[in-house]
């Protein structure tokens, strides 16, 4: 399913960012339990993250100067977009994927 970039209050930029980050410490979110963090989903276009403490999605929107909020409704927005998870207990972090030029 193709993210409605409607929802999506971050920028490009803010986007880039964050999938660089993802490729940085991508081997943490998929193997590290320390991190409180785990993939929930991907396809082609996305890789969505359950922040299972809030600290991430925290990070975030101060990195961006973000209302927390809106940076957790935008996210719960793209998430259900492509994922059935049951974000009752945490956020979603939606990362985009880099495509290689």
């Amino acid at each position: 399913m193709k993210q409605n970039t409607d929802a999506d209050a971050r920028t490009e930029s803010q986007k880039i960012e964050m999938a660089e980050h993802f490729e940085e410490f991508e081997h943490e979110y998929r193997h590290d339990d320390d991190t409180n963090a785990e993939v929930v989903y991907e396809d082609d276009q996305v890789i969505v993250v359950a922040d299972h403490t809030g600290h991430e999605l925290n990070e975030w929107a101060s990195d961006f100067g973000i209302d927390r909020s809106e940076l957790s409704q935008t996210m719960h927005t793209l998430a259900r977009q492509v994922s059935d998870y049951d974000w009752s207990v945490s956020d979603p972090i939606v990362f985009d994927k880099i495509e290689d030029e």
